[in-house]
């Protein structure tokens, strides 16, 4: 009997969604670049698995093609049309879980504690479901969906999960009131097969989602992580990323194993408007033989670039300019769904 489990992201893609962006207001001013930065994202997966991709209507398809088409991207792509609100697949998503019952697991999802419109976005897990027959399983907490997005966790694969207390516990754009940290573990344990969990403090300075994992820290196999880190420099970054270091450094799996810790360091802070853009390499994505990685101009591009691959032997790492991409407040991780080879 193989229990269920929520499978990591590097292991084998059967495909993966992603939704064409389409709301202005969304990426202000920059829509049109962002739809570009899309079609370079497209190129890459879509020659090593099958891109489904999501569209609003007719018009968002003509779009999405018509671009598609002028850059001769020409890999495996399959085009949808169907409603969603916005273009964030990673927490709208529903998690691919693989065992003896594959499923396709949902949770609730309420925009982040702070957006109201989601009722699109709610149809999109019954969308995945119908559309690959796979079945779809609605995570359950005491009879109840509790709220979790994908973005706020991240697993090894073999029964580590990591997440971050600001986002599952504080009382800032709070998703579960009067969950604690054992309510939690419960269903990482029951639902995704994790039975230790990682628990950092901190998210990264200026995460509209407040402290999604996916800025923050991420398994390159099962007991390496990278961290993201600041110069002290970076007095807004430095402490609160700091604390996160060291409790991964002093992290013991419940077999005593210790994790292989790599800090990654931040770009030059990203402002717009005065606000603070969660502008990092974290969010980076696993395809099938592939990572991609949000870059940024920046000089530190080629450092953390040169690392990951150094982390990823076999795995080619290629970056995509997300400069435009993040002023929807995420990148390539957020943006995207991976569904898992059933097995």
């Amino acid at each position: 009997m193989q229990m269920n489990r929520m499978p990591a992201e590097w292991e084998e893609h059967r495909a993966t969604w992603i939704a064409w962006p389409y709301l202005e207001s969304d990426y202000p001013g920059k829509v049109d670049a962002v739809r570009w930065a899309y079609c370079e994202f497209i190129r890459h997966v879509s020659q090593n698995e099958r891109i489904e991709l999501l569209c609003l209507d007719e018009e968002t398809e003509h779009d999405a093609r018509d671009r598609l088409s002028r850059q001769e991207i020409r890999g495996d792509i399959v085009f949808h049309r169907a409603q969603y609100n916005r273009a964030w697949l990673r927490d709208s998503g529903p998690i691919g879980i693989v065992g003896d019952s594959p499923t396709w697991l949902s949770f609730l999802f309420t925009g982040w504690g702070a957006l109201p419109e989601v009722e699109l976005d709610r149809t999109v897990p019954e969308f995945f479901s119908a559309t690959t027959k796979v079945p779809l399983q609605k995570g359950l907490k005491g009879g109840k969906q509790p709220v979790l997005e994908g973005g706020m966790l991240d697993v090894s694969g073999d029964g580590l999960i990591l997440v971050t207390e600001e986002c599952l516990l504080s009382e800032d754009q709070q998703r579960n009131a009067g969950f604690s940290k054992a309510d939690y573990e419960e269903i990482f344990r029951s639902q995704f097969g994790c039975s230790s969990t990682i628990w950092l403090p901190n998210g990264v300075s200026g995460d509209d989602t407040h402290g999604h994992i996916d800025n923050v820290a991420r398994f390159v196999d099962s007991r390496t992580v990278v961290v993201a880190s600041a110069e002290k420099s970076d007095s807004e970054q430095y402490e609160r990323l700091q604390q996160n270091v060291d409790v991964l450094q002093s992290f013991r799996t419940p077999q005593g194993e210790k994790l292989t810790v790599v800090e990654i360091p931040f770009p030059t802070p990203r402002f717009c408007d005065g606000v603070r853009w969660p502008a990092g390499y974290a969010n980076f994505y696993f395809a099938n033989g592939l990572c991609l990685v949000p870059t940024w101009n920046d000089e530190r591009d080629r450092h953390v670039l040169g690392l990951l691959a150094e982390l990823m032997p076999g795995r080619k790492v290629v970056g995509i300019n997300c400069t435009d991409w993040i002023l929807g407040g995420g990148t390539l991780h957020c943006s995207t769904q991976q569904e898992p080879c059933w097995g």
